[in-house]
């Protein structure tokens, strides 16, 4: 398999010259470089770039069509046999599929039925060319699915279809959606309407079926009819939804009803529902409510990983990535009283590097940054990820063991200080002092915090490179 994007150069052997006709290419085609073009509708309107899979035994043949994608924005890949086909679909998405009816290995009708039937495929568009006119070979792709039938002949009829797609793509999204609703007929008006902008649809007919999937999974929108079927109506699709813990509680719902009634329809939207649309539904508005609705939630998403990121960031120092004195100050207290209320040890540790402003003045800042890194590396490698670790300032730490006691805490604060003596970061011999102490009572973060430091101070009294005990 190999894959060309648009604005990228393809092989030598790709010909340089438009034509009509595949087959008239099939024998003389000249070696020259493969034209560059500029980026398509569908790129330049969405950003999303689209994904054909051409699948032909014919060099010719895929060069032309990835030429003629790679001319609307749309990226090609290629194989050369139904097998290699259905391979790639395992493991790749793709929004539009074009095939030969004479492949190597098997026929493309048969393919693209394998396709469908392994769920592939899905909803996408699915090209074959052939150089047969049998017009039963015809009948059976279009029976099978296939949506468009071209003759190898006939490329600008192919590339009529490619440029009304392309021009189409950028109302296409992606996104899950729950549709609840008890008609048949209208669950299939919805979810082809639905599916053809790119969403994948769960249904279901009932406000007690939809609220165990609302638990199970995770939806981009909810669209649910008033009247369904069971006794729950979709006021319990919408209260459900708002009664879930966390984010999902924000999921978008689109509320569908016949009533005429304004004060039903204020009704609908007081308990919830972030839209409304109206019976009998035109395919338009539902198209533009729900292309609203499911950019608005991905929008909040992406703010709300933006500022779960951010609020990282402010937590962590910037040179070691350990946490920082902002994360100590806003995690300690409650941890604290967590441990205070569950009768559990929890011990805390300070550690200063000795002589570290005699580091810098020998070898410079730059030397000591690095010494800090490295002994910041160290002590993340030494403790577990259920111990916190940060850095308080300069070159001073502070570790928080919960569940340790005080023996526990000291064993580890001896170990590490000979870890750090034999480190010898940038080739300087380093060693550390160390204070310990655990939870006493119902004592404050603040006293836990002094008496660890304390203890720390004693043990640079005391001739550095060793561990005081704060019992």
């Amino acid at each position: 398999m190999q894959t060309f994007c648009a604005g990228s150069q393809a092989p030598a052997w790709e010909p340089s010259k438009r034509s009509s006709s595949f087959a008239s290419r099939e024998a003389g085609a000249s070696k020259t470089a493969f034209p560059s073009w500029s980026l398509g509708t569908s790129e330049l309107e969405t950003g999303y770039v689209m994904r054909a899979l051409i699948v032909d035994p014919s060099r010719v043949v895929v060069s032309t069509l990835t030429i003629l994608f790679g001319r609307y924005g749309i990226d090609s890949s290629y194989v050369k046999c139904g097998k290699e086909a259905l391979d790639l679909l395992k493991h790749e998405q793709v929004d539009l599929i074009c095939f030969a009816y004479e492949l190597n290995d098997m026929n493309g009708i048969d393919m693209f039925i394998a396709a469908r039937a392994n769920k592939l495929l899905h909803h996408q568009p699915g090209l074959m060319f052939s150089s047969t006119h049998d017009k039963s070979v015809v009948g059976r792709a279009l029976e099978a699915g296939v949506t468009e039938c071209f003759s190898k002949s006939n490329l600008p009829k192919l590339e009529q279809f490619v440029e009304k797609f392309a021009a189409g793509s950028h109302d296409r999204i992606d996104g899950s959606v729950l549709l609840v609703e008890d008609s048949s007929s209208a669950t299939i008006f919805y979810r082809r309407i639905l599916e053809h902008m790119g969403l994948s649809v769960d249904s279901c007919r009932s406000a007690e079926e939809a609220m165990v999937l609302i638990e199970r999974q995770n939806f981009d929108l909810v669209i649910t009819d008033y009247v369904l079927a069971g006794v729950e109506t979709g006021f319990s699709v919408i209260r459900a939804v708002r009664e879930l813990p966390g984010r999902k509680s924000m999921t978008p719902i689109l509320a569908i009803s016949a009533f005429e009634d304004t004060a039903r329809k204020v009704e609908i939207l007081r308990n919830g529902a972030n839209d409304f649309v109206a019976k009998p539904v035109v395919t338009e508005e539902l198209e533009v409510r729900v292309k609203n609705l499911v950019t608005l939630r991905k929008l909040m998403r992406r703010l709300e990983s933006q500022h779960e990121a951010m609020k990282m960031i402010a937590m962590r120092d910037q040179l070691t990535s350990l946490y920082n004195r902002h994360y100590l100050d806003a995690t300690l207290p409650g941890l604290v009283a967590h441990t205070q209320t569950g009768n559990q040890p929890l011990a805390l540790m300070v550690i200063d590097i000795d002589h570290f402003k005699d580091i810098n003045d020998s070898y410079g800042h730059k030397t000591g940054d690095q010494v800090l890194e490295l002994v910041a590396g160290a002590m993340q490698r030494f403790f577990s990820s259920e111990d916190i670790v940060v850095r308080l300032g300069g070159e001073e730490f502070v570790v928080i063991l919960p569940n340790a006691s005080l023996g526990q805490a000291y064993d580890q604060a001896e170990e590490l200080r000979r870890n750090i003596e034999a480190l010898q970061p940038c080739n300087i011999p380093v060693t550390v002092s160390l204070g310990v102490t655990v939870l006493v009572g119902r004592e404050r973060y603040e006293d836990l915090f002094a008496r660890a430091d304390a203890a720390m101070y004693r043990s640079k009294a005391n001739g550095r490179n060793r561990v005081e005990v704060s019992a």
